[in-house]
């Protein structure tokens, strides 16, 4: 095939196109090989060029999406000074206006990255467009009707609502009822059936979820402007024309409907994944055995009997790739692998029934041999296919078609966790945007200030003396010869040393590393995951402790006068906290649970600050492209103005937009400039992505427990114990309590998450101040500096529990601060408005009946 096929033959198999499965059929696509990027000299050598058509039409067969653009490519490199693609068309060499008809229907495919480009654009700057372009219907303005969802919404509704239906009736015998028979008594009529229901619902939601992308994609490329849409502004930045003002309230609400229904399946779906798993690998384990035992069993006769040894082979080989007998090897009587009929009776071949999916690997090469006996061009004249009967053929061909989704649907967990990624993450720069986004814009100096942090706390996680939850069993790594680390022996010890400086603990440098790899949309992954985790901890186990520690706590604790001193107060504490101090679980799952929401908060901490510094270090080294330079020293008599028109002057050939502008095409002047906007509005709104995340955790503190009924006085709680503070109070006051020689204190557990799980709750629910004025330790600590005691009372050292309030104390204003500074972020005239009631003075008995 490599050596008889030109580009004028794959693009005149446009007609495949018509035969291949929709992108909602076909859930994953390969990315475009490399072997098909363009060269400078393809016009000039034919082998070159030659080996590049080959590999278009074989990637043809694969995904219509890249065959758009690879036939969009392929165009624009054949129309030349050596060829014409007009007079091709003229010799029936190819099909102009099927092509035209397809670009027509597909008019924007992926670029790279997130970048789309218009099939049209290829044709456009083709070499004889302009004497043809009435041939083209797919140049002229106007969208196809793929793009606009609202026509599609009446169909996604029909779809959605038939399928979920079905699903639904699934799920509750299955799941909900517990109903469903077991999986050992299914026949394989029912394993069927769950099997396509499961594919259906993939197709679905790859299907809803291509057209969300087409749609944004077409937007993207057809930016609106003020004659089109009267909000948009003069002003209106290019990023803003494509987004913002680009849709109307009619496609905003389809495409939220839409997004809502993909996620919405997602969840059904995935409430039977073992479901739909189990019976996902028994349906394919029985179409492989049927087939390779059954089925491929007459052309294996037929082979062996008119002596067609190629095609045998590849049966055989088939055959011993993937069958599973029963008896544990294929039967030595079976008359078939003779070249002979069966007796009259039949020959009983018993294929077992298991829950058992293929490998990668089998199933791969189980398609690719079937693929070269059905195969229509090969690199001979004759073709094994030639050789096959037709109900063989056929037969080959209906399960080399339906195995194309047997990879997927073994992955089917995971394919439904990417599509909705896909979803969700494919506007990844966009959504970073939209979480942090602020009301208005603020200076340049303001962006600079707010990410260049004051504050770089050096949090560190390092692993626990007592883990409360379950281990990782990791296999140890195999060992490696020195050549295939870093070179040498000598290279390796050295390297060893250094990356010894991060071993033992987790921190900024490996966060680091984590956020350069992953990116935006990685980040925005953990983060959204992260966030699950916390909202699952608050609203279970946590909130299940918070309620019963409240049923325990005393109903009124005041806090004792200054005249009792400290060892009273101490003792008086003790006695009033007694339930809490005994509570067992409390130093165990409920510490775990909330030093998990704590190191998942830190977590969140460190990588927006790692993403600032990536982005900072961006911008930095951008600048003298960007004509942005530092401000000169000026000594006496010298003026700014002068010295920094020299500066720009000497530098003012690394301004890369007006070079281009000057020299480059308009294509090379559109990207420079989008890159140059892209790059100065990184960071135009002093984003903050933790601001968020405290916002969204917020909304998991919706039960009454956290914050109590309203106040008797109308005011605050005094010395009731009905708010989230004063139980804090009191597990601080139980950890504060020294512990023995051979005990382990809490921070050596649970480390500094604990306390950060705990501040978080309290400034989110607004009580930081009354912890402060209210908390038992704090009291004690207060009383206990005025009078200095050190006595021992209920086998607790005073003066050490006083010790340890003092270390968290401030531990615990490090925490407020941080968390404050992040949410009041805003400037001046963003801040919230501060609301203060004003009460009147209290009035005397005397006076009270007057």
């Amino acid at each position: 095939m490599a050596s008889t096929v030109t580009l004028e033959d794959a693009l005149s198999n446009v007609d495949l196109l018509e035969e291949l499965p929709l992108p909602d059929q076909q859930p994953c696509i390969e990315p475009l090989p490399s072997s098909l990027i363009y060269q400078p000299n393809f016009n000039t050598n034919f082998e070159d060029r030659n080996a590049f058509v080959t590999g278009i039409a074989r990637y043809i067969e694969q995904a219509t999406v890249h065959s758009g653009m690879v036939m969009g490519f392929g165009l624009y490199l054949m129309d030349g000074t050596n060829s014409n693609i007009y007079k091709l068309d003229a010799k029936k060499r190819i099909n102009l206006t099927k092509i035209d008809k397809f670009f027509k229907q597909l008019q924007v495919v992926p670029l790279f990255g997130d970048m789309q480009i218009e099939l049209a654009r290829y044709i456009k700057t083709s070499a004889h467009y302009e004497e043809n372009k009435s041939r083209w219907s797919c140049t002229s303005a106007g969208s196809s009707p793929q793009y606009n969802i609202c026509e599609q919404m009446i169909q996604i509704r029909e779809d959605h609502m038939r399928f979920i239906s079905e699903l639904a009736r699934y799920s509750n015998s299955e799941v909900v009822t517990g109903s469903g028979r077991q999986e050992a008594q299914k026949t394989d009529f029912e394993y069927r059936k769950l099997f396509d229901l499961a594919l259906q619902g993939l197709q679905l939601l790859s299907q809803w979820s291509a057209q969300v992308m087409e749609v944004y994609s077409w937007k993207l490329v057809h930016p609106t402007d003020k004659y089109s849409n009267k909000e948009c502004p003069d002003n209106a930045e290019e990023y803003e024309r494509a987004t913002r003002y680009n849709y109307t309230s009619e496609e905003k609400f389809a495409l939220v409907e839409v997004i809502a229904m993909i996620k919405g399946l997602q969840v059904l779906m995935g409430r039977m994944e073992s479901v739909f798993n189990h019976a996902i690998r028994h349906t394919i384990y029985s179409a492989l055995q049927d087939f390779a035992q059954v089925t491929l069993r007459e052309p294996l006769r037929q082979a062996i009997k008119r002596k067609k040894n190629v095609i045998q082979s590849i049966l055989q080989a088939i055959r011993k790739t993937i069958c599973d007998w029963e008896t544990g090897r294929e039967p030595h009587n079976d008359p078939a692998l003779r070249g002979e009929k069966d007796p009259k009776g039949g020959f009983d071949i018993k294929v077992p029934r298991r829950a058992v999916g293929p490998s990668t690997t089998q199933l791969y090469m189980v398609r690719t041999m079937l693929e070269s006996l059905v195969a229509d061009k090969s690199g001979s004249k004759k073709t094994l296919r030639s050789s096959l009967e037709g109900p063989t053929i056929l037969d080959i061909e209906k399960f080399h078609r339906e195995s194309f989704f047997y990879t997927h649907l073994l992955n089917f967990s995971g394919l439904c966790n990417n599509i909705i990624c896909n979803v969700i993450n494919r506007q990844h720069f966009n959504s970073y945007i939209k979480l942090t986004i602020t009301s208005r814009r603020q200076p340049n100096n303001t962006k600079m200030v707010r990410f260049l942090k004051q504050f770089s706390p050096l949090f560190r996680f390092v692993r626990t003396v007592l883990p409360f939850s379950q281990e990782f069993q990791r296999d140890k790594p195999p060992n490696a010869q020195p050549q295939y680390l870093y070179g040498s022996k000598t290279l390796n010890l050295a390297y060893s040393s250094i990356y010894s400086l991060y071993r033992n603990f987790v921190g900024p440098p490996h966060i680091k590393a984590i956020c350069r790899l992953l990116g935006y949309q990685g980040i925005a992954v953990v983060m959204e995951e992260l966030l699950k985790v916390v909202k699952s901890l608050l609203q279970g186990t946590i909130l299940q402790y918070v309620k019963t520690l409240m049923e325990v706590m005393p109903k009124i604790c005041r806090l004792p006068r200054h005249e009792y001193g400290s060892p009273g107060i101490l003792e008086f504490f003790h006695h009033q906290l007694k339930d809490i101090v005994e509570y067992a679980e409390l130093k165990t799952v409920c510490f775990q649970n909330l030093r998990e929401v704590g190191n998942a908060l830190l977590f969140c901490l460190l990588s927006e600050q790692s993403l600032s510094q990536e982005e900072v270090c961006d911008l930095l080294h951008a600048a003298p492209f960007q004509n942005i330079l530092p401000r000169v020293h000026v000594k006496e008599g010298e003026r700014l103005d002068a010295k920094m028109k020299r500066l720009e002057a000497k530098y003012t050939a690394l301004h890369m937009v007006p070079l281009i502008e000057r020299l480059g095409t308009p294509q090379q002047i559109a990207i420079a400039r989008e890159g140059d906007l892209l790059t100065k509005e990184r960071l135009c709104c002093g984003l903050s992505i933790f601001e968020v995340i405290l916002t969204r955790i917020r909304g998991y503190l919706d039960d009454p427990i956290w914050r109590g009924p309203l106040p008797s006085n109308g005011v605050m709680h005094v010395d009731e114990c009905v708010e989230f503070h004063r139980l804090w109070s009191a597990m601080q006051f139980v950890y504060c309590i020294p512990v023995g020689a051979h005990e382990f204190t809490v921070e050596q557990c649970f480390g500094d998450g604990l306390n950060w799980a705990g501040c978080m709750i309290i400034t989110l629910l607004g009580q930081h101040r009354r912890f402060d004025i209210l908390d038992f330790s704090y009291h004690l600590l207060k009383v206990q500096k005025h009078d200095g005691k050190d006595e021992i009372i209920k086998s607790v050292p005073l003066k050490k529990m006083v010790d340890r309030i003092r270390k968290f104390q401030i531990l615990n204003d490090e925490i407020f601060a941080i968390l404050n500074k992040y949410l009041k972020s805003g400037d001046g005239e963003n801040m919230p408005v501060e609301h203060v009631r004003c009460f009147q003075p209290p009035i005397h008995q005397s006076l009270a009946s007057n």
